[in-house]
C-alpha cells in the first residue's frame, strides 16, 4: 500500500491503481477499516486517472465499512468527495442524500467534516436555482471554517460559495472568494485544491473581463486538472479558451474549443453539454454557417437541464431564428416571458441568458407590444460588475441595446459607449464590429442631429471589420444598414 500512496502522490494514477489491485487482493481483512482505506485510495487512484465511475464504485464500498467503525472524519470525507461528482453529473438529489448521511454521521457539532458537507448541500441548491438556500449553507460553511480556524478548511469551502456565484452571475463577488481560496491552497492545500479553486476562479475573470489574467491561469488549471483527473475543471478550461478565441476572432479555434467541451460531456455523462452546443453554434453563426448554427441550437435544446440552467439553450436557438427571420417576437416573447429574470431578483445562469438573447433579437425583429421593459433587469449584472456572462457577447452592449427598446436614449448611448471602449481596449475583437453595428443602429432609430452621419462612419468601420474577420451574413447586415444613413431611414434591423 505504501507503494500506491507513493506513487498516487506522484500522480502516476495508473501506477498506483496497480498497486492498490495488488494489495486488494492479498489483504486478509475483508470487512474492517484497511480495506476501506485501500478502497478509498483506489477509487482516489481512479478519479485521478479520469474513471469517475470506478471511483464512486470503490468509495460507495469503503463508505459502510467507514460507517460500520464509527470512523466519522472518513465518512464525512467520502460523501464530501461523493457529493462533488454527484453535482457535476447535476445529480443534486443523490449529492443532498449523500452530504445528509455525512451530516448523520459527523453530528450536531461544528468540525471538518460538518463543514465540509454544508458547502456541498449550498452548490446543489445553487445548481436547482434556489440561490437564498444556497448562498446560506455556503456563508455557514464559510462562517464555521473560520470559527474553527482551519485555513484550509476555509480554502475548500470557500470553492462551493464560488459555484453558487458562478451559478448567478456574481463575478465581483466570485473573483474575491477565489483569489481568497486560491491563496490558502496555494499554501496549505492538495493540487486537487488547487485545481479546484483556480479552476472556477478563472471563471470570475472572464466574467469581469479581465482576459490576461483569464489565459494567465488557463494553462496552470488545465495542467493541474488534467494530472487530478479534475473532468469539470477541464471543462471550465475550454469556455475560458473559447471566450479567449472570440477575442482574437478566431472563430474555427473558438468552434474546436466547444468541440472539445463536447467530446469531454460525451465520454462523462456530463450533462453540461448543452451549453457547449450553444457555444459551438454561435462559433458557426459568427462562420456565417446560420444552417449549422441553428441545429446545433437545437441540441442544446435538447439537451437543456432544468434548474439553474433552465432557458439557456432555448435562449440561443431563438437568437439564431431571429436572424434568419424563423420567428417572430411574439413568438419569442410566448416562449421567454416565464424565464425572463425579474428587475431586483436574484436570477440564474439560464433566464441571464435568455434576457441577452430576447434583447438582441428584439432589436432584429423589433420589440412587440406587451413585452416588459427589458433595460431594468440588466441592473443586476452591471452591479455585479459583469463585463460578461455566459453568452460571450459584452453586456454594455446589450444593455445599451435594451436601452433603446425602451426608449432611453441617454443611457443607450452610454451604455453603448462604454461597450466600444471595452470591445477595443480588452480588446475583444469579435465584438468590434458588432458594437459599431449596434450603435449605428441606435442611432439611426433616436434621428437627433448628427447621428445619421456617426452611424455613417460606425457602419463603414463595421464593414471593413466583418471582411477583415470573415464574417458574410453579417456584413450583409451591416451593409444594408448603412444604407439607412443615406436621405431615407427606417426602424428596425434589415436582414
Amino acid at each position: 500500500m505504501i507503494a500506491g500512496d507513493r506513487s498516487l502522490t506522484a500522480a502516476a494514477s495508473d501506477k498506483a491503481i496497480y498497486y492498490f489491485d495488488t494489495a486488494l487482493t492479498v489483504l486478509e481483512d475483508t470487512k474492517g477499516k484497511k480495506l476501506a482505506e485501500l478502497l478509498f485510495k483506489r477509487g482516489t487512484a481512479f478519479r485521478a486517472a479520469a474513471r469517475w465511475e470506478d471511483c464512486e464504485k470503490d468509495w460507495l464500498a469503503a463508505l459502510p465499512l467507514y460507517e460500520a467503525q464509527s470512523e466519522v472524519d472518513a465518512v464525512a470525507r467520502i460523501c464530501w468527495d461523493l457529493a462533488y461528482q454527484a453535482v457535476w453529473k447535476n445529480e443534486t438529489g443523490k449529492s443532498k442524500k449523500l452530504a445528509l448521511r455525512g451530516l448523520k454521521a459527523v453530528g450536531e457539532t461544528a468540525s471538518k467534516g460538518h463543514c465540509l458537507l454544508l458547502a456541498s448541500i449550498a452548490h446543489a441548491h445553487s445548481l436547482e436555482n434556489d440561490y437564498q438556500s444556497a448562498q446560506s449553507f455556503a456563508t455557514q460553511a464559510v462562517t464555521m471554517a473560520e470559527q474553527l480556524g482551519d485555513d484550509h478548511l476555509l480554502g475548500q469551502v470557500l470553492v462551493s460559495r464560488l459555484y453558487v456565484g458562478e451559478h448567478h452571475m456574481k463575478a465581483r463577488s466570485m473573483v474575491a472568494d477565489g483569489e481568497r481560496a486560491v491563496q490558502i491552497v496555494r499554501r496549505l492545500g492538495s493540487p486537487w485544491d488547487l485545481s479546484n479553486s483556480l479552476g472556477i476562479t478563472i471563471l470570475g475573470y472572464l466574467f469581469l473581463g479581465d482576459l490576461k489574467r483569464t489565459e494567465k491561469a488557463c494553462g496552470e488549471v488545465e495542467s493541474l486538472a488534467s494530472g487530478q483527473g479534475d473532468l469539470g475543471v477541464l471543462l471550465h478550461v475550454d469556455v475560458a479558451r473559447y471566450f479567449l478565441q472570440l477575442s482574437r476572432a478566431d472563430f474555427a479555434g473558438a468552434e474546436e474549443s466547444a468541440e472539445h467541451g463536447i467530446e469531454i460531456c460525451l465520454d462523462q455523462g456530463f450533462p453540461w453539454i448543452f451549453a457547449f452546443y450553444c457555444w459551438r453554434g454561435l462559433a458557426q453563426f459568427f462562420q456565417s454557417r446560420w444552417t449549422d448554427a441553428v441545429a446545433s441550437f437545437a441540441d442544446a435544446v435538447r439537451t437543456e437541464l432544468k434548474g439553474v440552467y433552465t432557458g439557456f439553450g432555448t435562449a440561443f436557438e431563438l437568437l439564431g431564428k431571429a436572424y434568419q427571420g424563423l420567428i417572430d417576437p411574439e413568438s419569442i416573447l410566448k416562449r421567454a416571458r416565464d424565464i425572463l429574470p425579474e428587475p431586483g431578483v436574484i436570477s440564474g445562469a439560464g433566464s441571464m441568458a435568455m434576457l441577452q438573447t430576447v434583447v438582441e433579437s428584439f432589436g432584429i425583429l423589433g420589440k412587440p407590444e406587451g413585452a416588459p421593459a427589458l433595460y431594468p433587469m440588466f441592473r443586476m449584472l452591471l452591479d455585479e460588475e459583469n463585463v460578461f456572462a455566459f453568452h460571450p457577447e459584452l453586456l454594455q452592449k446589450l444593455a445599451g441595446i435594451a436601452a433603446a427598446l425602451d426608449g432611453q436614449w441617454k443611457e443607450a448611448e452610454q451604455h453603448l459607449e462604454m461597450a466600444l471602449h471595452q470591445a477595443d481596449e480588452l480588446p475583444y475583437r469579435v465584438e468590434q464590429p458588432e458594437v459599431r453595428r449596434w450603435y449605428a443602429w441606435m442611432l439611426i432609430d433616436r434621428k437627433l442631429p448628427g447621428d445619421r452621419e456617426k452611424a455613417h462612419a460606425f457602419l463603414t468601420e463595421a464593414v471593413k471589420m466583418y471582411k477583415e474577420f470573415g464574417m458574410p451574413r453579417h456584413l450583409e447586415i451591416a451593409e444594408a444598414l448603412l444604407q439607412k444613413t443615406t436621405p431615407s431611414n427606417g426602424r428596425g434591423h434589415t436582414t
